[in-house]
C-alpha cells in the first residue's frame, strides 16, 4: 500500500500550492556520486489538488553541502548555477503573493508613487536582490512597488526578451516614447549601449551554460543552484519559521529546476 505524503511545491499548471504524490519511488542521483544518506533522491508523480494534472517532481534527499563535497571528492567539476524565475513572485502562493504585497504597502504609505523623475503610477512590486557571486549566494534586500518601465529597466531577462523581439522586429509599434527615454531621461545612444551589453552577455551565458551542460553529459561535471538568504522578510513582520520555509520552498524549486535539465 502506498503511503501519501503532502509536497508543498507549484503546480507548473495553475499555480497552486498544495500537492499529493502517487507513485513515489527512489532513483539514483549522480552516478558514482555518495553521500551519507546513500547519494539518492526521490521522484515524486504528483497530482495537483485543484486543475488535476500529473507530473513528476524530484527533490534531492541530501544537503546543498554533502553534494558538493561528494561531487568533488570524486574529483568532478561542480558547476554553481543561478535558476531562471527563482523568486518569492515564482515560489508562493497567489494568496501568500497578494499578503506579501500587503504587507509592503504598510510599510511603505507612498508605495503607489514610482520614485523616478515622474513619479509614475506603482503597480509592480519588485524584489531587491543582492548577489554574492564568491559565494553563490542570493539575497533578499527589500521589496518596493516601481512603475512597469523601471521594473523593465531593473530585469535583465526582460530586457533581453525585448532586445530579442527587436531583431526578430516582432515587437508591436509604440504609441508613445519608451519610459526609459521619455521619463528616465537615457539618450538614444545609451539604450543602443545597454542593449549591445545585453545581448553579448546573454551570448556569453548560452555558450557557458552549452560547455556546462556537454560537461555534465559527459560525467565530468555536476551543477548545484545558489543558497538564498531571505532573512530580510522579517521587517515585513515574517517570523522566523515562515521565512526559514519559504527559503526551503526556494531551494526546492531551484532542485528541482536543475534536475529536470539533466
Amino acid at each position: 500500500m502506498t503511503r501519501w505524503k503532502h509536497i508543498n511545491v507549484p503546480c507548473p499548471a495553475c499555480g497552486r500550492h498544495g500537492y499529493w504524490p502517487r507513485v513515489p519511488k527512489v532513483i539514483d542521483s549522480v552516478p558514482g556520486v555518495r553521500t551519507p544518506n546513500g547519494g539518492r533522491r526521490t521522484l515524486w508523480v504528483l497530482q495537483c489538488q485543484r486543475c488535476g494534472h500529473i507530473w513528476e517532481y524530484t527533490r534531492p534527499a541530501f544537503s546543498l553541502a554533502e553534494f558538493e563535497n561528494a561531487a568533488a571528492a570524486m574529483g568532478l567539476n561542480v558547476y554553481h548555477v543561478l535558476p531562471l524565475q527563482w523568486s518569492l513572485y515564482y515560489v508562493i502562493t497567489r494568496k501568500e503573493w497578494k499578503d506579501f504585497r500587503e504587507r509592503v504597502k504598510r510599510k511603505h504609505p507612498g508605495w503607489n508613487r514610482c520614485s523616478c523623475p515622474k513619479t509614475c503610477r506603482a503597480d509592480t512590486l519588485d524584489e531587491d536582490w543582492e548577489y554574492e557571486r564568491e559565494h553563490y549566494l542570493k539575497r533578499l534586500v527589500s521589496a518596493k512597488f516601481i512603475c512597469r518601465g523601471c521594473h523593465w529597466l531593473k530585469s535583465p531577462p526582460w530586457r533581453i526578451q525585448t532586445w530579442l523581439k527587436q531583431q526578430a522586429a516582432e515587437l508591436p509599434d509604440l504609441d508613445r516614447k519608451p519610459h526609459i527615454t521619455d521619463c528616465l531621461g537615457w539618450s538614444e545612444g545609451r539604450v543602443i549601449a545597454l542593449r549591445e551589453r545585453d545581448l553579448a552577455e546573454h551570448s556569453d551565458q548560452i555558450q557557458e551554460l552549452a560547455r556546462i551542460a556537454a560537461d555534465v553529459e559527459s560525467g565530468k561535471g555536476v551543477v548545484v543552484p545558489w543558497s538564498v538568504d531571505l532573512s530580510a522578510l522579517k521587517q515585513y513582520g515574517y517570523s522566523m519559521k515562515e521565512v526559514k520555509h519559504f527559503a526551503e520552498r526556494m531551494m526546492a524549486q531551484a532542485w528541482s529546476t536543475l534536475l529536470q535539465q539533466e
